[in-house]
């Protein structure tokens, strides 16, 4: 999912370059909490069973295993100088399933027997949504601390997410955004890509998830 509100700079406003670096396990606190801010509702209601505070625990603990996708090998650290400002996960559509089943095997440890079924349950709906194609290239999670915002970095970050696409061999770039984060779909709409499909949460789950998501694609330049 994406987080970015109130993500255009400010015309008037010198913006400082960022530069990227991979991740490191060494990394989970900072990009847990990044991480976290992405999607806080699923993240809560899933992860943490209605904890937010579990939730954000066990995204720190597995963002330092391998083979999932929160995993420190699919994240990229964006920097301003010795400031760390955003992350952003990317990787190929072909992938997400795979990286899916890993993302299970790396939580499971933190789940009574009984909470494992409550654990299913909730996050058994999402396997029904397509994020993306297995020609496209996802954008899995982008988020700006909130210090930062408005400065640019946005778009820098999903620029270099549009290189990585093109370097890997795509040319279409998929993400998923809250319906009712309309920030971020103007955002995103302003930077060429158009909603493909809309997924609606179900009624008993609209309290705690909001009502659904929006699929978003770009066509990259080849």
């Amino acid at each position: 999912m994406i987080k970015l509100k109130n993500g255009m700079a400010h015309n008037n406003q010198q913006h400082l370059k960022i530069d990227f670096r991979s991740a490191e396990p060494s990394d989970a606190r900072l990009a847990s909490r990044l991480l976290f801010d992405t999607f806080p509702k699923m993240a809560t209601y899933v992860f943490g069973l209605g904890d937010a505070q579990r939730a954000k625990q066990i995204l720190a603990d597995s963002f330092a295993m391998e083979g999932h996708r929160f995993s420190y090998e699919y994240t990229q650290i964006g920097c301003q100088g010795n400031a760390e400002v955003g992350i952003l996960i990317s990787y190929p559509g072909r992938k997400l399933n795979k990286l899916e089943w890993g993302l299970a095997k790396a939580i499971h440890k933190n789940y009574s027997f009984w909470e494992k079924f409550r654990l299913i349950q909730r996050s058994l709906p999402m396997l029904f949504i397509q994020e993306a194609a297995f020609d496209e290239y996802l954008l899995s999670n982008l988020a700006v601390k909130k210090s930062r915002r408005s400065q640019g970095i946005g778009e820098q970050m999903l620029s270099h997410a549009e290189e990585k696409a093109i370097q890997a061999g795509y040319h279409k770039l998929a993400l998923m955004v809250e319906i009712d984060n309309q920030d971020a779909r103007r955002f995103y709409e302003r930077h060429g890509f158009s909603i493909k499909a809309i997924h609606l949460e179900p009624n008993q789950r609209v309290k705690h998830l909001g009502p659904g998501y929006q699929r978003m694609v770009k066509v990259l330049e080849k």
